[in-house]
């Protein structure tokens, strides 16, 4: 039994899709699968289930992508995320979830995170997916950003918690060399601009084909080599997803068992994030699926809907970032003359 873990470690090692980046953070992800299961179910006991989903979303959003281990660099990250989702949920409050207005704001905070990596996606992603809770809820008397800071601040307490003994972390790695530049970072909001306008006039509009947006905002990284990276492991782990959603739906469970499965799969994924993007890709749709539209419930097809709408994203990705790019090598050599 130990030498097929042995070597199945050393499979997962060898490739880049799998690859272990980091260690898992089970004390962290224990306290926010709990926070999220508790959150659900008592919005669901107590008719507040819009208010309890903004919460468990704004925790998803603040703790994505992974604190650092540094006391300081965690706090500059979680003050940065906080404002970032708190600014997004007034914005949408402000322009009533209308979705050109938010569909032009969220290119914009894309331009904004890709310029500014502290900000990264969090805010184009807040404004996606608060304006998705500002359609479904339209006329909630909830008052703008205080659910979101309640989940933000949820998030710091677990953070510092849960690493109170631990022994200081080393420094946070520097930016990789060779980043591309503005050209790149161009082609980047570009991709996200084609799936916006996409979405729009399509049937589903830009809430209903949110997930195609949110393919394109997670799948283009700061470099073409790791966006490549990316977008295999977005696409083979959300392909199981989509399984594990069409599953969940097919029970039709309610909000008690939703909130219990939400859980149990934060637990999991946020523990496994730091290994690799994958393990998120995996276990992160089905979250998210059921908290941007909790205690709604949909058709167990639903997960191959959003495996068709990461696939267009990514082939937007792969036309918009590196079609017309010319690949290193592909320079004509002049002889002197």
């Amino acid at each position: 039994m130990r030498n097929v873990a042995a070597r199945l470690r050393a499979a997962l090692n060898r490739h880049s899709l799998t690859r272990p980046a980091g260690a898992p953070t089970w004390g962290l992800s224990a306290a926010l699968a709990v926070a999220v299961g508790g959150a659900l179910l008592v919005g669901a006991r107590t008719g507040r289930a819009d208010e309890a989903a903004r919460v468990v979303l704004s925790m998803i959003l603040v703790a994505l992508p992974s604190i650092p281990e540094a006391p300081a660099a965690a706090t500059r990250a979680l003050l940065v995320r906080t404002s970032a989702v708190t600014a997004s949920s007034l914005a949408v409050t402000a322009l009533g979830g209308d979705q050109l207005a938010v569909a032009i704001a969220v290119v914009a905070a894309a331009l904004l995170g890709f310029t500014v990596p502290s900000i990264g996606t969090t805010a184009a992603l807040a404004l996606l997916l608060l304006g998705l809770r500002t359609d479904m809820t339209s006329g909630s008397t909830s008052l703008p950003a205080l659910w979101e800071l309640t989940g933000a601040l949820v998030v710091a307490l677990a953070t510092f918690a849960t690493r109170i003994r631990r022994s200081p972390a080393a420094a946070a790695p520097a930016p990789p060399a060779g980043a591309p530049g503005p050209s790149w970072t161009a082609r980047r909001v570009a991709s996200v601009g084609v799936a916006v306008a996409l979405a729009l006039v399509s049937p589903l509009g830009i809430y209903g084909g949110h997930w195609l947006v949110t393919a394109v905002l997670l799948s283009v990284r700061p470099t073409p080599s790791a966006t490549r990276v990316r977008l295999a492991q977005r696409l083979l782990g959300n392909t199981v997803a989509a399984l594990l959603v069409a599953l969940l739906m097919a029970a039709v469970p309610g909000p008690a068992a939703m909130a219990l499965v939400a859980a149990g799969l934060v637990f999991l994924a946020f523990a496994l994030r730091p290994l690799s993007y994958l393990w998120w890709a995996v276990t992160a749709p089905p979250v998210l699926l059921i908290a941007g539209d909790f205690p709604l419930t949909h058709d167990w097809y639903e997960g191959m809907v959003r495996v068709g709408l990461n696939v267009v994203g990514a082939v937007i990705v792969l036309i918009v970032c590196y079609a017309a790019r010319p690949r290193p090598g592909w320079v004509r050599r002049v002889r002197p003359a």
